[in-house]
């Protein structure tokens, strides 16, 4: 393949997987009713497929070869490779394309030019790799419980910033030549400690890290730094690195972050307002000044020189000038930022009315925001902060329920999922009034139930738990809404483990949430096999059908996902009912060989992922449009 196809397959790669994301979350204000979202739904599907079906034939053909052959890229190909990594983040708009993938470039680039005798093009690969080790730490972090996933690209990401850092040695440093890796250099010596942002950082680190960004902003009044890089935006260095000291005392940090390091922090923060003051219309390119007054009340808070009471008054009185804020980036730390910093000093036993009202109107504009920010821009950013705030979510009577904002997040940033959880929800239930009415011994032991009377009584209850529980199954996976989006590709094994792990993701956001804990079992077990001996171990025996019944209905919703073609969702129905008979037993419950057979229960399948699919559509424009303007309500 001769170079220029390989460079357009390439570049076709990102426009196709661009433009995935966005026929998966279609512009609802644009869309004139419930009937032609239907329509447009329909078509965006027919050309994800299409799409995703180029995307892997490009990934096949192309991209994967030249990854996994180790001999030394030829000049030409390394151009090529070095413009598709650039055009898979934009760091400075919080814009990424395909994270798991510009990991594997950067890597392949990396070996590269480590064989190279270029100083300048081995700190190139250098930079770009501790900003896809940042970038997949930061995703992966949030994705899982498991810590040694995202903990590999935090130690990656710092031995590639020591060994650019290495440079700054003035001999070293004149043995870069170009100003792009000189640039590099100084950047890093702010940007690495952005790899210690995590609740595991020591109280260690964070004084090592105050001194670190200390020197770096020292570096600004160092006469052969700036010799040697004339051009380079000091005044931004100055400015990040100051900024990079404030957010030493965000709430990831704050058990590492002591009174003494926030009263040494406390003058910096002063000297950032006066840098940002002198110009403010070019500086605030670099941070909002909102920013830095959080970063100011804040670390006086921790200092000690203010009182909480004070400090709650001040954070409101932020957000409502800070929601004016336009840019999409800084406004994420008014939407999600903020509210977390707010929730993190509340005596949740005994809220106020007035601290009610703020919490509500927080949950309700996050949501807002997300539906308004488009899904391919600083999602991640965004999704960093808001999973974050629902794990400490402060779930009140008549107001925002857990459950209502999980789903609007769906709604806002991915409608597949959504739809899915819906389909989901109207099979399981469907599937539970058929097999109660049948057979209502399966569910003994449910509710406290133990006799056939007991259960007949509370069949309501438990149509509506096993709906509800449905459409809860999958809250995990907003986490992994990134995952979700790449749809073409095949996955990676490290995003395979990663989505493997959003049920006991989603049985943690909601074991303390009263609306919704009651369905944590399920969450938690929606992808276990039926025949795992240990499920009496783990006390869920009682909820064992409803488990059944979810685990089915969401094979059932995923196998016939093909909106707009009859076909496929035929076809699908009839393989997922043939392998859910072939492994009843095993990893499906045991009833169902008997229970597919009953031309009720098929015939009111058939409806729901059919016609029904169809109506769901139309709900979700309704939800989703009403969202969008504000106009929402209730959810259910």
């Amino acid at each position: 393949m001769r170079m220029h196809q390989i460079s357009g397959k390439m570049n076709r790669y990102i426009d196709n997987t661009m433009e995935i994301r966005k026929l998966s979350s279609p512009d609802i204000e644009k869309i004139g009713g419930a009937d032609e979202y239907v329509q447009v739904s329909r078509v965006n599907a027919l050309k994800i497929r299409k799409l995703s079906e180029e995307n892997r034939e490009i990934m096949k053909k192309v991209i994967s070869p030249l990854l996994t052959n180790h001999l030394l890229l030829s000049d030409e190909l390394g151009r090529a490779f070095n413009d598709f990594c650039e055009k898979l983040i934009d760091v400075y708009d919080m814009v990424d394309v395909d994270l798991p993938i510009l990991m594997r470039v950067s890597e392949r680039l990396l070996e590269d030019a480590r064989r190279k005798d270029d100083p300048d093009y081995l700190v190139k690969q250098l930079d770009r790799n501790v900003i896809a080790n940042y970038a997949m730490m930061n995703q992966f972090k949030r994705s899982t419980l498991d810590s040694y996933v995202w903990k590999k690209y935090h130690e990656n990401g710092l031995k590639a910033a020591d060994e650019i850092l290495s440079f700054m040695d003035e001999k070293c440093f004149l043995k870069l030549h170009e100003e792009e890796s000189r640039e590099s250099v100084l950047i890093t010596t702010r940007y690495f400690c952005t790899l210690y942002d995590n609740k595991e950082t020591t109280a260690v680190e964070a004084e090592m890290i105050f001194r670190k960004l200390t020197l770096s902003y020292e570096l600004a009044e160092n006469p052969f730094y700036h010799e040697q890089a004339p051009n380079y935006d000091w005044n931004r260095h100055r400015i990040k690195a100051l900024e990079y000291m404030g957010q030493l005392t965000e709430n990831n940090n704050q058990k590492a972050c002591s009174r003494e390091l926030c009263s040494k922090i406390r003058p910096y923060l002063s000297t950032l307002l006066e840098i940002f003051d002198e110009n403010p219309e070019q500086n605030k390119q670099y941070i909002s000044r909102y920013s830095i007054q959080l970063l100011q009340i804040r670390t006086d808070y921790f200092a000690g020189m203010t009182d909480r009471e004070s400090y709650k008054v001040q954070l409101a009185q932020l957000y409502e000038e800070w929601a004016l804020e336009h840019n999409p980036v800084y406004a994420i730390y008014c939407y999600d930022l903020l509210p977390l910093e707010y929730v993190g000093i509340l005596d949740r036993a005994f809220l106020t009315e007035q601290e009610k009202g703020q919490l509500d109107k927080f949950y309700h504009n996050a949501i807002s925001f997300a539906m308004y920010n488009e899904s391919n821009v600083s999602l991640s950013f965004f999704l960093e902060y808001f999973i974050q705030l629902l794990d400490t979510f402060i779930e009140l009577p008549d107001c925002t329920h857990f459950d209502a904002l999980v789903l609007r997040c769906f709604a806002a940033l991915h409608p597949p999922s959504y739809i899915h959880a819906f389909m989901t929800a109207k099979l399981a239930g469907c599937l539970c009034t058929h097999l109660i009415t049948i057979c209502p011994n399966l569910f003994l032991g449910i509710f406290g139930c133990y006799s056939v009377e007991q259960i007949k009584t509370k069949k309501d209850s438990i149509i509506h738990f096993t709906y509800h529980a449905a459409l809860m199954h999958d809250v995990g996976k907003l986490a992994m809404i990134e995952t979700l989006l790449t749809c073409g590709r095949d996955l990676t094994e490290e995003e395979k483990q990663i989505l493997s792990g959003h049920p006991q993701l989603g049985y943690h956001l909601v074991q303390d949430k009263k609306s919704v804990e009651q369905y944590k079992n399920v969450i938690l077990s929606h992808h276990e096999w039926y025949d795992d001996p240990t499920m009496s171990d783990k006390g869920r025996v009682q909820e064992k059908t409803v488990i059944d019944l979810v685990t089915c209905a969401s094979e059932l919703a995923r196998a016939t996902e093909y909106l707009g073609d009859q076909v496929a969702v035929e076809t699908g129905l009839k393989c997922a009912m043939k392998e859910i008979e072939k492994e009843s037993g095993k990893r499906y419950g045991n009833f169902f060989p008997w229970f597919f057979k009953l031309p009720e229960v098929v015939a009111d399948i058939q409806y729901l992922i059919t016609e029904g699919r169809t109506q769901l559509y139309r709900e979700t424009y309704i939800r989703a449009h009403e969202i969008a303007t504000g106009r929402e309500q209730t959810f259910f």
